[in-house]
């Protein structure tokens, strides 16, 4: 049977049914995930899995040798690859570098989206297009980092530890 005690921090929780009564310390991540976290990693993850698939083609194309390879998409696809991928996996996780890793995302995805006009010498009209690409991007990863940051001080502020002033004297 396990019950809680008041005389030990909220996270903490004693099994009495074994001998010892073990010790079972609950972290942020014992509580249930949230949809809204559950859909975001798994956008997260999709853009990890089609930028991998733009980088091979673009990979290949360089390799074999393709009237216009564009090894600057390539950089770009790789750097949206991982940042996509280690996003997917710090928001899954809920680590404290999670929002970090979006914003890392958004400002890379967004300069590439900026920077294909050059790349891919498109008409100069194509800018304005772009540019809003870009915010719009922006835009998106703030709002994730900030939908991350109201779901970590949710889940921290129900699982963080109740520490009484007699315990540290």
């Amino acid at each position: 049977m396990i019950e809680t005690r008041t005389d030990r921090p909220s996270d903490v929780r004693v099994d009495s049914s074994s001998e010892r009564g073990s010790i079972t310390t609950l972290r942020p991540t014992s509580t249930p995930r949230t949809v809204g976290r559950v859909i975001i990693t798994a956008l997260f993850a999709y853009c990890a899995f089609n930028a991998a698939q733009e980088a091979w083609s673009e990979a290949r194309d360089i390799v074999m040798r393709a009237p216009e390879p564009l090894p600057g998409i390539l950089l770009f696809q790789t750097a949206v690859m991982i940042t996509s991928a280690v996003g997917a996996i710090g928001i899954w996780r809920r680590r404290s570098w999670a929002p970090r890793a979006v914003m890392l995302w958004g400002v890379i995805g967004a300069l590439f989206v900026a920077l294909l006009q050059p790349m891919l010498a498109l008409p100069h009209d194509a800018l304005p297009g772009l540019l809003a690409g870009s915010a719009l991007l922006l835009a998106m990863a703030f709002s994730v980092v900030a939908f991350l940051r109201r779901d970590v001080r949710f889940i921290s502020a129900s699982a963080a530890p109740v520490h009484d002033r007699k315990e540290r004297m």
